[in-house]
């Protein structure tokens, strides 16, 4: 996931340059929504590997654009203003779904509802593990979970 973030932010920055930044956002908002739905119903650890990288994708399309949207819709003397308002929302709005989701997750045999997750978050990377923990017990592995 990080390598494709990594390798395809500068050239979707180009890209978001020529056709427009909203143009771009929304194609990763897009991407988002496509592999989210992927994690939520994934028949198989192999499914949400595959989808990990286009995952990568998505923060490509946004990270960076997404900052220079802000910067370019804020006037000159509230760039700072802005940029903290932009940063405040991106760290406070995952607490929410922290709360509210992995406590469902650990109710209902730790499968994590991303569908359910009304503010965002990071369920894909809890249900990979506890799919893969699932694989490893029913062919008679041993893992180091702590959940019981």
């Amino acid at each position: 996931m990080n390598v494709i973030y990594a390798v395809s932010s500068f050239p979707f920055g180009i890209i978001s340059d020529r056709i427009g930044r909203k143009v771009v956002l929304i194609t990763g908002f897009g991407i988002f929504f496509i592999v989210y739905l992927g994690f939520a119903f994934a028949p198989s650890a192999l499914v949400i590997s595959v989808l990990f990288p286009v995952y990568g994708l998505y923060y490509g399309l946004t990270d960076g654009v997404s900052k220079v949207l802000v910067s370019d819709l804020a006037p000159p003397h509230l760039k700072a203003t802005a940029f903290g308002t932009y940063y405040f929302i991106i760290g406070v709005v995952p607490l929410p779904a922290s709360l509210r989701g992995h406590p469902l997750a650990d109710r209902r045999s730790y499968v994590c509802p991303p569908l359910r997750r009304d503010y965002g978050g990071d369920c894909g990377a809890d249900n990979w593990s506890l799919r893969a923990e699932r694989s490893a017990n029913r062919w008679g592995y041993i893992t180091l979970s702590t959940r019981k």
